[in-house]
């Protein structure tokens, strides 16, 4: 017996998708990105490392605003340096479009408003989006 039909549904940091907003230069704006999970390695181990530095705070529980904003800053350079791998349409104060880096990236994360950087976080942290044959579930009646 096999189950290897089931791979077709793994993903990896290779997977990549789009993603983009109205907010972003009235939705001509496109982010290419790699999952943001366990499925994106670098990703994933560089956030692990974060992590341990804040680990009494977690253990703790101490979510406060201050806290929230920290992780939301971190996650802004991780995803410059391992999620977001490319753009298009992303344009500067002068209008001029810009070339996609890593130190680009981080400047644009970094001003971007917490409820559209959040959007994308929760976009780049569905492992369905980057899935290369979506599966079409159908709905049973009576559930």
């Amino acid at each position: 017996m096999s189950f290897k039909n089931l791979n077709k549904m793994d993903v990896s940091e290779q997977n990549r998708a789009e993603w983009s907003s109205p907010y972003l230069n009235g939705g001509v704006s496109v982010l290419h990105v790699a999952p943001a999970g366990q499925h994106n390695e670098p990703y994933f181990a560089a956030l692990l490392k974060k992590t341990r530095k804040n680990r009494r705070q977690l253990e703790s529980q101490m979510f406060t605003p201050a806290f929230i904003k920290k992780n939301r800053n971190n996650d802004r350079e991780l995803y410059a340096a391992h999620v977001i791998k490319g753009w298009d349409g992303i344009i500067n104060d002068d209008g001029d479009e810009v070339p996609f880096s890593v130190e680009a990236c981080k400047e644009f994360l970094a001003e971007l408003p917490p409820w559209i950087f959040d959007a994308a976080r929760d976009y780049c942290t569905t492992p369905e989006n980057f899935i290369d044959e979506p599966v079409e579930v159908e709905e049973t009646a009576g559930n």
